[in-house]
């Protein structure tokens, strides 16, 4: 009997051992989910950034680790964020083995609050913010002493969060490192949406050139395309200026050349396409007021069918149109005799980045690269877009079919305070086939056709500090003088008499600053 116990008691430290050796071990499994993640004693910074496997390979018993708890602040513009026990958020806490403690602050406050956090050492484990934020000096001066996580050297480790574009990361790179996780969305987002029910009630054949833009918005003031014998239609609802600029080979804000860096509005290409739009207003085409409209006033006059065309916006889909009989098209590109362009924007809204105050070691901070890359796995992309299967969208044939009158419930207590704020990888393109609207599928194929014409600013991710000072100023410049000689206020030389205010109040240090900074970071 006692020998018996003896063989028991070494046996079972035999296992003691052996597992508490796997839980030691640096052997990694970069897939796996974050509940199949074992620990080690290494900190931020090491280039081993995979997550641990959780198996012990001799008794082939799997290690179960507590709920991670994980602080979040964001930023949330809707209503009211859902309360903590809610169906998704214990569908996601359950997926990603977390416990998330979430703080929900309007955009403009948060980042408002932002540098008090920062400088009195109060971030949470993980917090989100605009991508306006990342060239702002209390932003920068954070990263450079060491505030964020670095994690240059983890991202390929993670297969959903490695596939988001190096575009998109070289956008707020700094000194060609990442402190952050950008909220992916779609890189190339400007179409133009326009009314075929008018093109056909016209007998016009749909754009094809910028030219063709050019010619419809007339045709779509001058014509009666409602056919209600009234003039009272335009045909744009806002000033189609930068993306003609873009269609006619401008760069998208500044270009590189020739070791200068150069402003858009220098060139002779946003000239033309300024001339353009000048000429537009004056035939009526472009509302009268459109420089003083708010976006909503925009949206007003497209959904109430008072213009024909609307420029750089991404989703059509969401507008209901006043005339069930609308007919809406959309397209993202129009070549000209330069080629065929179309803006890249960053390819995030905003990035989450980790507090090394908050998140000391390794193991933890894995395991929060880990939390956000499960959530680009197809079932948590199904819950983040689509919400909760039998109460927003039903399944028929491994196609989703979301349930229309939930649409409102989806949108309010899953996807924008859950999908917009902590999503890392963009969720809408990687879920489940979906059932969708001529429009909404369109949406995502013009997206996906614009890709090999976009054109990226070069500027993205460089630090001016004469634009963080100035710029905004320059901008609110160079956006006045262009109104103003759109609607024939000022002359062309008094227009290049502003680019040159511009000059001199700061604009050829910004040239340089970020010329120079561009050169430093492509090697040039």
């Amino acid at each position: 009997m006692l020998k018996n116990q003896k063989r028991i008691l070494i046996m079972s430290l035999l296992a003691l051992a052996l597992l508490l050796s796997a839980c030691a071990s640096n052997n990694t499994n970069p897939g796996s989910k974050s509940n199949n993640t074992s620990a080690d004693n290494n900190v931020p910074g090491s280039s081993d950034a995979s997550s641990e496997d959780t198996t012990n390979e001799s008794s082939n018993v799997p290690v179960k680790l507590e709920p991670l708890q994980v602080e979040l602040v964001v930023g949330y513009d809707g209503v009211e964020f859902p309360q903590a026990g809610n169906d998704a958020q214990k569908a996601i806490e359950e997926y990603t083995n977390t416990k998330l403690d979430i703080t929900a602050y309007p955009g403009s406050t948060l980042h408002e609050l932002l540098p008090t956090m920062i400088a009195s050492d109060e971030l949470p484990m993980v917090v989100g913010f605009g991508g306006s934020q990342l060239s702002k000096t209390y932003m920068i001066n954070a990263m450079d002493s060491g505030v964020f996580c670095d994690l240059t050297d983890y991202i390929d480790n993670y297969p959903n969060i490695s596939e988001i574009s190096d575009i998109t990361y070289k956008s707020y790179l700094r000194d060609g490192r990442i402190y952050g996780l950008p909220k992916e969305r779609g890189l190339v987002r400007g179409a133009v949406g326009y009314r075929y029910d008018w093109i056909q009630n016209l007998g016009l054949e749909e754009p094809k050139t910028v030219d063709d833009l050019y010619n419809l918005m007339v045709a779509f003031t001058q014509n009666d395309p409602d056919g209600n014998g009234l003039n009272d239609t335009y045909g744009s609802c806002n000033n189609p200026t930068d993306p003609f600029a873009i269609f006619l080979g401008a760069p998208n804000e500044w270009k590189y050349e020739n070791g200068e860096m150069i402003k858009d509005n220098f060139t002779e290409e946003h000239m033309q396409a300024l001339d353009m739009t000048r000429k537009l207003y004056s035939l009526g085409v472009i509302h009268p007021e459109y420089s003083i409209h708010s976006r909503s006033q925009y949206e007003e006059l497209w959904t109430e069918g008072k213009a024909g065309m609307y420029f750089n916006i991404n989703n059509f889909a969401q507008y209901d149109m006043a005339d069930p009989k609308a007919e809406v098209h959309v397209n993202g590109v129009f070549p000209s005799d330069k080629g065929t362009f179309t803006s890249a924007g960053t390819g995030h809204n905003g990035v989450l980045a980790i507090s090394t105050a908050k998140v000391k070691d390794e193991v933890t901070l894995k395991r929060i690269l880990q939390f956000f890359d499960d959530l680009g796995d197809q079932e948590m992309c199904n819950l983040l877009v689509l919400g909760i299967e039998g109460v927003h969208y039903t399944v028929s044939d491994n196609v989703a079919n979301p349930i229309e009158d939930m649409q409102d419930d989806l949108n309010q207590k899953i996807y924008m305070p859950y999908a917009a704020p902590i999503a890392v990888c963009y969720p809408d393109t990687r879920t489940i086939p979906v059932k969708r609207t001529y429009l909404q599928a369109r949406i995502l194929e013009v997206l996906e056709e614009n890709l090999p014409y976009a054109v990226p600013n070069p500027t993205l991710g460089l630090i001016s500090e004469t634009y963080n000072s100035s710029g905004a100023d320059l901008d609110t410049l160079i956006a006045d003088a262009e109104t103003q000689y759109i609607m024939g206020k000022i002359t062309k030389e008094q227009y290049f008499d502003q680019l040159e205010t511009w000059k001199e109040r700061g604009g050829i240090k910004i040239a340089e600053e970020y010329a120079e900074a561009y050169a430093e970071r492509e090697g040039k």
